[in-house]
């Protein structure tokens, strides 16, 4: 089993049952298939940046779940034949590493040598009476 994420926008024609029945039909089909919920969120109305099936507004929803490989192109596919689902996204949820990520290193530079005002007029002249 995997861990996933699904985020999607609901119709904004929905009226509040309407909503809950397709998010359980939603999480009953995970749970059909042997799924485990783990974080399922609470739908927000949004404001989206461009109309999406012409809906300037709609529901966003967000679940994590565990999931067979097998079970997810089935899952895909009720999702695309609910017709309240404007647009959805399913991506695979990878776990955070324990380990700290390496922070660059910066080099030590080591200062050069100061070079006296007498020095570099002596070699000048050195360098122009050759």
């Amino acid at each position: 089993m995997q861990n996933y994420e699904l985020s999607c926008f609901l119709s904004q024609n929905l009226k509040e049952t309407e909503l809950n029945e397709l998010l359980q039909r939603i999480n009953s089909f995970i749970q059909k298939e042997e799924g485990v919920i783990l974080k399922s969120g609470l739908p927000e109305l949004k404001t989206l940046s461009y109309p999406i099936k012409r809906n300037r507004t709609a529901f966003w929803v967000n679940l994590d779940f565990n999931l067979s490989q097998e079970k997810i192109k089935d899952l895909q596919e009720n999702l695309k034949k609910e017709g309240q689902i404007l647009r959805f996204l399913l991506v695979v949820k990878r776990l955070s590493r324990k380990e700290p990520i390496k922070k660059w290193v910066e080099k030590k530079i080591k200062p050069e040598k100061k070079v006296e005002l007498k020095e570099i007029e002596e070699k000048l002249e050195e360098i122009l009476n050759e």
